[in-house]
């Protein structure tokens, strides 16, 4: 866990870009590791320089410029996907909104495009020639599905500081608190594994070296 002044680390976490969203009922079509890995090697995509880019034009030169997005806390359960994002700190509050909102858009392509491959596949193992149209809707096909959906805003304070290495305590004993800390180690695909000091699914971006 991390180890930083709680006042510094409550001022810049909490102030991070975040999402929340709802895993689309694509899901009941896989065994519930497999979609998770699925969403986990989304994740990696879209945080990978070499494979995903986002441009947003710098108001001082007005000129697009590359920003790099990387994940420091992320969880995925069996319906919903919790993330917590890291960008350029000099950029302004509504060029990360435009960002996240790009970084969304990348995230439910390539889930699509995994599941048309996958889509694909199925349609060939069942009748025995290849599907050239991936967006047609044959029995068993993911495209009527919604990939991910906005779930609301990601306010759980407690959670956000956990899933980004934070030590949470009390001054008293509180059960919710704890309960959560306790679910939390139970799940693999979450950050907290990472921050443990083992190696998850995902690839993130540790918050304790951009803190300290």
């Amino acid at each position: 866990m991390i180890e930083v002044d709680a006042k510094k680390y409550d001022r810049y976490v909490l102030d991070l870009p975040r999402l929340s969203l709802t895993i689309g009922d694509w899901r009941h079509e896989f065994r519930e590791e497999e979609y998770k890995m699925i969403i986990a090697d989304a994740f990696n995509h879209c945080t990978d320089p070499e494979r995903s880019t986002y441009e947003i034009e710098d108001v001082k030169t007005e000129r697009d410029r590359i920003v790099a997005i990387s994940i420091v806390g992320y969880l995925i359960t069996d319906k919903m996907v919790h993330l917590v994002l890291l960008m350029d700190p000099e950029l302004r509050k509504e060029e990360e909104e435009e960002l996240t909102i790009l970084f969304k858009q990348n995230l439910n392509k390539k889930l699509q495009e995994t599941l048309d491959g996958i889509h694909s596949i199925k349609h060939y193992e069942r009748h025995g020639i290849p599907l050239i149209d991936a967006e047609d809707n044959v029995p068993g096909g993911f495209s009527k599905y919604m990939n991910f959906m906005e779930a609301g805003p990601f306010n759980n304070y407690d959670l956000i500081k956990l899933l980004t290495g934070y030590r949470v305590e009390r001054p008293y004993y509180d059960p919710q608190l704890e309960r959560l800390k306790d679910r939390l180690h139970s799940y693999r695909f979450c950050s907290l594994v990472d921050y443990s000091g083992a190696v998850g699914p995902v690839i993130i971006g540790k918050l304790k070296n951009q803190i300290n």
